[in-house]
């Protein structure tokens, strides 16, 4: 490069042209100061020198440049720092203002879970109260009716009344009925042992079986005689004392015994082959020896096997044989609500029982028997001619 000479406005000039157009206006003015100093040195050292002195001058610009982006870039580094620190305290203070949004709604959900077990609480309690007015409103509902029915109710409470009189009434008639039952118990107990004595008391039955067919027992002999013990005058006083005056007034002598069954076989007033067309009950009806007075009942002397009771309601005359243990049915409950009274058992004769029980029944299924057999005499046994230990 050759030297150069001009005045001190082109050497501005042409350092302002050497730097560019692109400079801002502070950087321009920094470049003129460059270009003074430039020109001053020119006119110091002269021409021979520019050269060298203008690259110097451009070192010193580019590292004037160089300083300044260095500051630029500080100042850049400074701004992003503060930005960051700003955005970190921005940060901080949205981690604040998100753990303090936390813990007011922690609080808040700590706060409703208060309100709702207090509404729970107070459901509950609506609940029980809600109960206790249906169970009320059920009472007063009762209560209601009951006041509604209570003028149909008079009429009912007036008849349950009558009930309960007529009830105390009937009490009154059976006490005053087992008092009679009792008197006669008693008159009748007095009665046997006047005319019969204390006992025991033994009635013989003699039979009279049918010519045809010749019936004999199964060990082939033929048994007539049958011997029955009375019960003691304690148990059944009036039973006895009826049976006693049947067979004493000689009532049951041309009766028979006319039906059988499983269970039992029966005598009763009727005649038999040898008597037949008497009207035998007739006797019993002119005696007044019919029936007994009242149903008559011991636990003491029930209906066990080869026993006797009276039939009917009421009991007699008919009187029957008990053929197996008929308590159950001819006590107390069974075939009514009263028992047949029980008197007497037999001692004697059981084999001349059985062969009555083989004799034929008439066809269809009753219990009547083709041919009765018939009593030919019924004895009360002195006390000489007694069974003993029966």
């Amino acid at each position: 490069m050759g030297a150069r000479s001009g005045s001190p406005t082109e050497l501005i000039s042409f350092m302002n042209d050497s730097r560019g157009p692109s400079r801002r206006p502070r950087e321009s003015i920094r470049v003129s100061a460059a270009t003074a100093i430039a020109i001053c040195a020119f006119f110091a050292v002269g021409s021979a020198g520019i050269t060298t002195f203008a690259l110097k001058v451009r070192h010193a610009s580019a590292v004037a440049a160089l300083v300044e982006q260095e500051r630029e870039d500080v100042d850049r580094l400074v701004r992003d720092k503060d930005i960051a620190k700003n955005r970190r305290l921005a940060s901080d203070e949205d981690t604040r203002s998100c753990q303090e949004d936390f813990e007011w709604i922690e609080q808040r959900l700590d706060l409703t879970e208060i309100h709702l077990k207090e509404a729970y609480s107070r459901v509950e309690a609506d609940d029980e109260a809600a109960r206790e007015a249906n169970e009320e409103i059920e009472r007063l509902h009762e209560n209601l009716t009951l006041l509604q029915q209570s003028n149909g109710s008079n009429a009912k409470i007036n008849a349950n009344i009558q009930v309960i009189e007529m009830k105390e009434e009937n009490d009154a008639t059976i006490r005053k009925l087992h008092e009679i039952q009792a008197h006669i118990a008693l008159i009748s107990k007095r009665e046997a042992l006047s005319r019969f004595g204390e006992g025991p008391h033994q009635v013989k039955i003699v039979l009279d079986f049918p010519p045809e067919p010749a019936l004999i027992a199964p060990d082939g002999t033929t048994p007539r005689i049958i011997v029955l013990e009375m019960a003691s005058l304690e148990l059944m006083p009036h039973s006895v004392y009826l049976f006693l005056s049947m067979v004493d007034a000689g009532l049951w002598n041309g009766s028979s015994f006319i039906s059988k069954a499983d269970h039992a076989l029966q005598a009763s007033p009727r005649p038999y082959y040898k008597n037949e067309g008497d009207n035998v009950y007739h006797n019993f009806i002119e005696a007044g020896l019919t029936s007994v007075a009242f149903q008559e009942y011991t636990n003491q002397f029930s209906h066990q096997e080869y026993t006797v009771g009276f039939g009917g309601r009421p009991g007699g005359p008919d009187f029957y044989f008990n053929m197996e243990d008929n308590t159950e049915f001819h006590g107390p409950g069974g075939q009514t609500h009263e028992a047949d009274p029980c008197f007497a058992k037999v001692v004697h004769g059981i084999d001349a029982v059985d062969r009555i029980m083989t004799m034929p029944l008439l066809p269809g299924g009753y219990s009547e028997m083709e041919k009765f057999v018939g009593i030919e005499g019924a004895y009360i046994l002195p006390s000489h001619e007694l069974l003993q230990n029966t």
